[in-house]
Order: structure tokens, then C-alpha cells, then sequence
């Protein structure tokens, strides 16, 4: 361990004379652990790199007081400097989340605090005479291969209150020479699930070491295994640590506490019977609470611990609950033209959950997944047939109606020899400096005959609805092809000078960018009047970009627009952040736009590129707040076997607990 944790000069008797040191000191009080079991000693001594060590140290300090957070462990925080003037205050166990240049004064209280009788969890760093008195002797670093890292520790002998594993990545280890008296409780383990030789947890009747420092110490898990850890060393403390009050237990989604939850949803009930699960969830897992008081008292830290599991586990349910199951909801997710690990068994997930709709990308501007007399067909079709004709009927086995989604002006997925073609033949647009894309041209008539033919093609399938995606230019300097000028030029009835700097950024640049999104709006209204002429019951819906007012500028989609003319029955804007405050402003401002015009329904990005959800509790708290702003359901961005995994079993307690259609007047 290079000099970040203690120094190297302390030698066998230097240790020895910390010792006499420590127990020359007056003796601590007798620790007040009822109260604060734990005292959290912060690295304010940083050594060498002054800033780097204080930014981690405090990392460390933060991640410990979070993790006794969730845990409901009281504590105090007291810090090197103060230690080393003052000693420990009144605690049980002392917690060193990374303290890599304690003084060898500071050093000395801890000992004496431990000769007392306190217990110590040390993580990562500590000074010799520390570890000495849990049994320990530094002996250098490890580190698991880069393609094979570190991810988690696995015990190996149980411990009441502890999970069995724990996630935890840190980049390196510490080596620890056991003295006497020492048992490794954990090992690391790295990605691909081999267990390593490297003890991750050290126990001495002193303390535990840590050989992690604790800043990537997964939540809730990591927050159990710290209070069982502290448990094992002081089982009295157990009486402070498990909660018998419903302000103790939370934070529960956007509620700080059991209390606050059941508070909440006692005054939702009144009068509205959807909450009446919610309320008997919350009032149950208060009375487990107020057992676990009983069991403690009795010595039965055992059933204590296992009746706050099913208190947990109540408030939990009571959390979900309290997200109620509105009829008449869009229920929906965005899928791919396949589904693992068949359309069958996602359709049976999707039903069993009482979803009512899927979104499946069927064709792009280039290629079909379904035997298309009018688009190239995807290999993928001859060797694994007809995607759409087994999604359409895999979903009529449920009864869960599919909207088949078309990828129109885009020619993602297409081989290449389709895009050279379109090129060749002058279907794609050209950006301002002449270079072609590979997105069709929405003045090509071709083109549009080919969108339309399209949709109609995938009506004829049964499907409950077509839905438009990437119906929108790729960016605000195309589409600048000859096509283009020559349409400009007619339609305004103007000679343009300098294209396409003057349509861009001169004296035509407002007149070509509402040029533009009547191209697309004007294409919309095409495939809408076909479908509507020949499957009058269909429903048409568009996947749109959430910011209205500057991308119908940027990539044309005047989506407002088709809402105002009825090209759509319902939009569905792709609000893909994990942050509420983001969210909320963007399902306020569309509130707005769409003003109670047209159906619309939030777009989640759960799975969406760079998003980085919480878990279930942020989905269902942006479908609240859409709710709230006048959202008549959500479809959710991707399926997946994740999805139904980690999503599907919470949003099933709540938001879709009871089956409901989702229906378009006259449709």
C-alpha cells in the first residue's frame, strides 16, 4: 500500500509504544450505543496529493453515511483532526471509510477506544497499530485483470442479516496478513462469476476489515451487509438498528418513510377505492413493525430480522399500490421487428402484466420485415419468415393489439446495396454541402408512393394501428437537393440566387423551413387519408420528438400541425430522461402544445441510449407526473427480457394491476 494509508516508519515497537500510549489516555465513557451505535471517522488527513485524497476521501465518507442511511443505523460523524484533539464520542463501533494518514496520536485513541471495549470497521486504509489490534498486518495490493474485473464479494460463512452476495467493483484491494484470530467472511468475485482467492472481509472479535474502499459498495445489499457486520460486533446494538417505527423504515420512492407513505395513500382512499390495496399494504407492514420491538426485546434478533423482510416487503407492495391502475390507458412499449426469446412468450408476458399495445418497427425507408411487394425485403425473412404475420399473430392469441411502426423516412437496416440503389436513382436527400444522406427525399415522388404503399401493405395484416417514426428530416441543413430547389422555387414562386445559403441562413430561411414541414405534414396527410379510406377503424399514431417549438425548425415535425388538421389519433413524444425536474418540463410544455386536441400518451426511455433509470420507481413516478399534466398513458422504450425482469412484476402491482382498452373514439 503506497504511503496513502499509513506510514511506513511505524515499525513493531512504535506500535508497542502507541499501545502504552493508548492506554495512558483517560478512559472513554461507556458507549451510548442505544442512541448512536456508530461513529463515522472522516479522512480529513490526506497525506500525499493533498486534493485527489481529499475528493476520495470524502467520496468514502459520503458513501458509508448513505449506506447507514438506507440501513436506518444511527450515527455521528466526527473527523481525523477532531479525534486526534478530542478522542472517539460515546459509540460502539468506530467506522474508518478511508483514513489513509491518521497521526500516530489519532491512532492512539482508536486503540484505547478498542482496549475499552468499542469495536472498529476499517475500510481499505488504516493505520499498523489499528489493524494490529484486529489481528491484521498490511502485505501490498491486488487488482483482478482488466478483462475480468471485480464485481462483487460472496460470503462464505453465514451472517444473520447479511445477503448472500454484494455487489462491489473497486479497482484495487488490500492485502491483509492475518495474525491470529482472524476469519474472512467474504471473498471477491469478478465478472464472470469466479470466486477469487482475494478475502473481501476480514473478522477479528475487534473489528472487520474491509480491503475495498466503499465508494462502489452497492446500495441496499451493501447497507445490509454494514449492519449485519455491526450486529456481529455488538449484537445489543441490533435494539437501535431494526426498525420499530414507520418513520424508521424508507425512504420508499418519493416518500421519506413508511409514515409519510401510509399518510399519503390513508387520505387518497377516502372515497376512491383504487387505493384500498395500497392503504391495507402500508397499515400491514406497520403492525409487522410494531412486532419486531417484541421480538428484539425477547433476544430474537433472528425473527426480529425476518419480520422486518415482511415489513419491507409490505411497503413495498403498499409503494407500488400507491401508483394506481387507471382504465382506458395507453399501455404500450416499442419493440423491435423480433422479440426474445420468441413473439409468443413476450406476448404473453406483455398480456400478463395487462399491457394493450405494442409498437414493432416493421419496415424503415429501406427494407421490409415481412414479404413487402413494394420495399427491399430483409434477409432476415428468408431465414426466419414473415416477422409481421408472426408478431400480428402472436399478439391475437392474447389479445393484445399491435400497432405496426413504421421507420418512414429513415433507411436504417437496410443493406447496403438498397442504399447505394436509392442513391443512384436520386431518392435521398442531400445535405447543404452536396453530400448525400441516407434518409429518403419526401419531395420524391417515388418516395411517397412507396410510404403510402407501404402503410397499406402492413394494414392488410390486421394490425390495430400504424404508427409513424423518424417521419422527419435528420438534421436542419437538408433536404438541399435539385428535387428540392426546384419545388422551393415553384411552390413560392421565387428564383433563389445563392442555394442553399440563402434557404438556410438568408432572406429565404423562415419560407424554407415552413417549406419543409409541410413536405412532411403534407406526407403525413397522404398515408393518413389512405389508411383512413381503406381501414377506417385503424388507428394512426406518430412517435414524436418531445420538443415541438425548436424541432419542428430543426428537423421539420410539425407534429402540433398534424394534430390540428386529425392526420393522428394520438401522439406519443419520446421524453427520454431519467431526471423527474427534466421530465416534468417536458410533459408540462406538451400539455400545453397538444391542449386537449388529440390523445397523447409520455414516451419512457428506460432502455434508450445514455439513459440511466433508477429501477421501476422512476418509471412509475414519470407516469404519475404525465398523468398529473394530462398524458392518457405511456409507452415505454424497449422490450426486452430486461424489461420484463426488472419493470413489468412492480408496474403490475400498480399502474397496470387491473386489464383496460385503450380505444380512440370512432376508431
Amino acid at each position: 500500500m503506497p504511503a496513502c494509508a499509513m506510514s511506513s516508519r511505524l515499525a513493531s515497537l512504535a506500535g508497542l509504544s502507541l499501545l502504552l500510549a493508548a492506554v495512558l489516555l483517560p478512559s472513554a465513557p461507556e458507549p451510548a450505543y442505544a442512541q448512536t451505535p456508530v461513529v463515522v471517522i472522516a479522512g480529513d488527513y490526506l497525506g500525499e496529493n493533498g486534493l485527489p485524497n481529499q475528493q476520495k476521501s470524502d467520496a468514502c465518507s459520503q458513501r458509508v453515511v448513505k449506506l447507514l442511511k438506507l440501513a436506518h443505523v444511527p450515527y455521528v460523524v466526527t473527523q481525523d483532526s477532531q479525534v486526534e484533539r478530542e478522542g472517539l464520542p460515546a459509540a460502539a463501533v468506530a467506522i474508518l471509510p478511508y483514513n489513509r494518514a491518521m497521526t500516530d496520536a489519532e491512532a492512539a485513541h482508536v486503540c484505547r477506544f478498542i482496549a475499552d471495549g468499542g469495536k472498529v470497521i476499517v475500510f481499505f486504509a488504516a493505520h499498523d497499530a489499528i489493524l494490529e489490534q484486529i489481528g491484521l498486518r498490511r502485505s501490498g495490493m491486488a487488482a483482478a485483470g482488466a478483462a475480468d474485473p471485480f464485481t462483487g464479494l460472496a460470503l462464505t460463512d453465514q451472517l444473520v442479516g447479511a445477503p448472500a452476495t454484494v455487489g462491489w467493483a473497486p479497482e484495487q484491494v488490500a492485502m491483509a496478513e492475518p495474525l491470529a484470530g482472524v476469519t474472512p467472511l467474504a471473498m471477491w468475485q469478478t465478472k464472470s462469476g469466479a470466486m477469487t482467492a482475494f478475502p473481501a472481509v476480514l473478522a477479528h472479535d475487534n473489528g472487520v476489515y474491509f480491503t475495498g474502499d466503499p465508494r462502489s459498495l452497492a446500495g441496499v445489499p451493501g447497507a445490509q451487509l454494514l449492519r449485519a457486520l455491526i450486529g456481529r460486533l455488538v449484537p445489543a446494538a441490533w435494539g437501535a438498528m431494526l426498525p420499530t417505527d414507520p418513520a424508521d423504515l424508507g425512504p420508499l420512492g418519493r416518500f421519506a418513510s413508511l409514515a409519510e407513505l401510509h399518510a399519503y395513500v390513508a387520505r387518497q382512499a377516502e372515497g376512491n377505492p383504487v387505493y384500498a390495496e395500497a392503504l391495507a399494504q402500508a397499515t400491514a407492514a406497520q403492525r409487522l413493525l410494531a412486532d419486531i420491538k417484541t421480538a428484539v426485546e425477547g433476544g430474537d434478533i433472528a425473527g426480529g430480522l425476518a419480520l422486518e423482510a415482511e415489513a419491507r416487503q409490505a411497503a413495498e407492495r403498499a409503494l407500488w399500490a400507491s401508483y394506481p391502475s387507471l382504465p382506458g390507458e395507453l399501455r404500450g412499449v416499442w419493440m423491435s421487428n423480433y422479440a426474445e426469446p420468441s413473439w409468443a412468450v413476450a406476448a404473453r408476458h406483455l398480456q400478463d402484466a395487462n399491457f394493450n399495445a405494442v409498437f414493432p418497427y416493421m419496415m424503415s425507408g429501406g427494407v421490409a420485415f415481412y414479404p413487402s411487394k413494394v420495399l427491399a425485403v430483409h434477409p432476415r425473412v428468408k431465414k426466419h419468415g414473415d416477422s409481421l404475420a408472426e408478431a400480428v399473430a402472436a399478439t391475437r392469441a392474447v389479445g393484445l393489439p399491435l400497432h405496426a411502426r413504421m421507420l418512414n423516412l429513415s433507411t436504417i437496416f437496410a443493406p447496403p446495396e438498397v442504399v447505394s440503389a436509392l442513391r443512384k436513382a436520386g431518392r435521398l436527400m442531400v445535405t447543404s454541402s452536396g453530400k448525400s444522406s441516407t434518409w429518403l427525399c419526401p419531395t420524391n415522388p417515388a418516395n411517397r408512393r412507396m410510404e403510402v404503399a407501404a402503410a397499406l401493405e402492413m394494414a392488410s395484416y390486421g394490425v390495430a394501428g400504424i404508427q409513424f417514426d423518424y417521419l422527419r428530416y435528420p438534421w436542419k441543413d437538408t433536404c438541399c437537393c435539385k428535387r428540392c430547389r426546384a419545388a422551393f422555387e415553384r411552390d413560392l414562386g421565387v428564383r433563389v440566387a445563392r442555394w442553399p445559403g440563402d434557404v438556410l441562413e438568408g432572406c429565404y430561411r423562415g419560407r424554407f423551413a415552413d417549406w419543409r414541414r409541410e413536405q412532411l405534414t403534407s406526407l403525413v396527410a397522404e398515408i393518413s387519408q389512405a389508411l383512413r379510406r381503406d381501414y377506417p377503424r385503424l388507428q394512426i399514431s406518430a412517435a414524436v420528438f418531445l420538443n415541438w417549438e425548436d424541432h419542428r425548425d430543426t428537423f421539420g415535425q410539425d407534429w402540433v400541425a398534424w394534430i390540428e388538421r386529425g392526420l393522428v389519433d394520438f401522439v406519443c413524444p419520446m421524453d427520454y430522461t431519467p431526471s423527474m425536474e427534466r421530465f416534468e418540463l417536458y410533459v408540462s410544455r406538451q400539455e400545453k402544445w397538444i391542449a386537449g386536441r388529440c390523445l397523447w400518451a409520455a414516451g419512457l426511455g428506460v432502455y434508450a441510449d445514455d439513459m440511466k433509470y433508477g429501477g421501476p420507481e422512476t418509471a412509475v413516478e414519470q407516469i404519475r407526473v404525465a398523468r398529473e399534466h394530462g398524458a392518457r398513458g405511456f409507452v415505454i422504450f424497449n422490450y426486452s427480457p430486461d424489461l420484463v425482469r426488472d419493470y413489468l412484476p412492480w408496474l403490475a402491482l400498480g399502474v397496470t394491476r387491473e386489464p383496460t382498452e385503450f380505444a380512440v373514439a370512432g376508431r
